[in-house]
């Protein structure tokens, strides 16, 4: 159990990192375009924008859903340890 909590104090802080550079980002990148919209001008400029935001927004998913896994399997192996189950991976019998 204390390995599962150790591993868990690992990925934590690391998923959490993951958060504060889009999010900053994108905090940036909507302040611009609404106050700033001569920086929108363009076709291009436009393009990148949005594209950035995209990109942002698409590893925000991704840093959710990964910590959405890792909170599940850390529950699934903590569960079959208070149980006094070995884990095993699908497909592979004990």
């Amino acid at each position: 159990m204390f390995c599962l909590a150790a591993a868990r104090l690992v990925v934590d802080p690391l998923l959490r990192s993951c958060y504060i550079g889009p999010i900053a980002t994108i905090i940036v990148l909507l302040y611009s375009m609404i106050f700033y919209p001569k920086t929108t001008a363009t076709f291009i400029s436009t393009f990148i924008y949005m594209s950035m935001l995209a990109t942002n927004m698409m590893g925000l998913f991704l840093t959710a859903s990964a910590g959405v896994i890792v909170n599940h399997m850390v529950r699934i192996l903590a569960v079959n340890v208070f149980l006094g189950k070995l884990y095993s991976p699908p497909g592979v019998v004990t």
